[in-house]
């Protein structure tokens, strides 16, 4: 059980990491979005 909850902690550290590259993603394409929006 303890094996399992150590791989769990590390792979919630680096999601931490990834979640801020990945909101900069949609963030950018929600920017694209909207603007695509307003020229139709």
């Amino acid at each position: 059980m303890n094996g399992q909850v150590q791989p769990l902690k590390q792979i919630n550290i680096p999601a931490s990491f990834q979640i801020p590259e990945l909101v900069n993603q949609e963030g950018t394409l929600l920017k694209q979005n909207g603007n695509k929006g307003n020229s139709n």
